[in-house]
């Protein structure tokens, strides 16, 4: 008797301590498990959700291309716009359209795309670097990884720099898209143009703009017709390309009797006065967008009124200068006033269709009266 009530004893406790044992290693388990950290993804990127949210008062308050455009270099801002390109090395290697080329910068605009190269004015893009960006903004927002933001509409936080020679975003902390905003006509995209064609080449760039021009310190005798087709071997004068259809490709000689620029609203100003531009402050610095032609040399002595129209470019001819801004401007050249040039280009507009314009300008030369 004595020796069954051991075995029993020795059998019940042994089954205990398997139980305690059982026991014991679900605890640890839950222990160690639960105290693990969860692994969820840091964004979403279909849904739109940034890595690092943007709070609603900065949204609130987050700035417009043209007033991004104005804050002093090293502002931290938060900007709002449409994405509307990707690019790498320079704005001339910029694509609108997929298939997206370049991944270490997105171009911003106040408006849509309708996914040509020629519908913005370079003045009207913001370009955001993302190589300096908090990690994982570059691999999550990139057009050329991410096609889904192309046209979409975001806030974007970072700190205002010059970047790709023009005023932009580098450092960026956060990026977020707003997939309920909703596209008032004013940002609409423009409808593509007959004949106008998506190009999405890619050509070799450094940070710099690398367009090459003609040498503007070549002074020859310009040949050529007084009036023409618009062929690149006919020389037109200023009224002749005013009559040149739309979109032809043009070679024009003028006198650079003035500088102009335009606004967001579709105003347009002008200055004809040479002492006033040469005064190069900051009122003058939005003249270095844009020249104004005419085949007759202006008249200090007379009203530009009598001289010229611009409301209705009948004589006169204004030319986008782009991406040759720093090189031709009358606010930085005040001696290129009432000089002869002779531009290649194409037939567009300046702001509206009233205003005709020379646009990507590809090559230019002053030459002798």
């Amino acid at each position: 008797m004595p020796t069954f009530f051991i075995f029993s004893c020795f059998f019940v406790c042994l089954h205990t301590m398997k139980r305690l044992y059982n026991l014991c290693f679900l605890i640890v388990c839950i222990l160690f498990f639960g105290c693990e950290k969860s692994i969820v993804p840091e964004s979403n990127n279909s849904s739109g959700i940034s890595l690092v949210g943007i709070s609603d008062n900065a949204k609130q308050n987050a700035l417009t291309i043209a007033e991004a455009q104005q804050q002093p270099t090293g502002t931290p801002i938060c900007v709002k716009g449409f994405i509307v390109a990707s690019t790498t090395k320079s704005m001339s290697n910029a694509t609108y359209s997929s298939p997206f080329a370049g991944s270490t910068a997105l171009v911003l605009a106040s408006r849509q795309s309708n996914g040509t190269n020629t519908q913005f004015d370079k003045e009207e893009l913001f370009p955001i670097c993302l190589t300096d960006a908090s990690k994982g903004i570059k691999e999550a927002y990139n057009l050329e990884s991410n096609p889904q933001y192309y046209n979409q509409y975001v806030f974007i936080s970072g700190t205002r720099d010059t970047y790709l020679s023009l005023s932009g975003l580098k450092k960026v902390k956060a990026i977020e898209v707003d997939p309920h905003h909703v596209v008032t006509q004013d940002e609409q995209p423009d409808a593509v143009k007959e004949g106008e064609s998506i190009d999405n080449s890619e050509e070799e760039g450094t940070d710099e703009d690398d367009v090459t021009y003609g040498d503007e310190d070549d002074e020859e005798e310009g040949e050529g017709t007084d009036e023409g087709t618009g062929n690149d071997d006919t020389v037109m004068t200023v009224a002749g390309a005013i009559d040149a259809p739309e979109n032809t490709k043009l070679t024009v000689k003028g006198y650079i009797v003035g500088a102009a620029m335009g606004d967001y609203n579709g105003s347009v100003y002008y200055c004809f006065n040479k002492s006033e531009l040469s005064n190069n402050g900051e009122s003058f610095k939005g003249y270095k967008t844009a020249l104004i032609l005419a085949d007759n040399k202006y008249d200090p002595e007379r009203s530009f009124e009598s001289q010229f129209n611009l409301e209705d470019s009948i004589n006169v001819m204004f030319v986008k200068l782009g991406t040759i801004k720093d090189k031709l401007n009358l606010v930085d050249h005040n001696d290129y006033h009432n000089k002869l040039i002779q531009i290649k280009g194409n037939k567009g507009f300046y702001i509206n269709k009233n205003i005709a314009a020379i646009n990507e300008v590809n090559s230019y030369k002053f030459i002798t009266p």
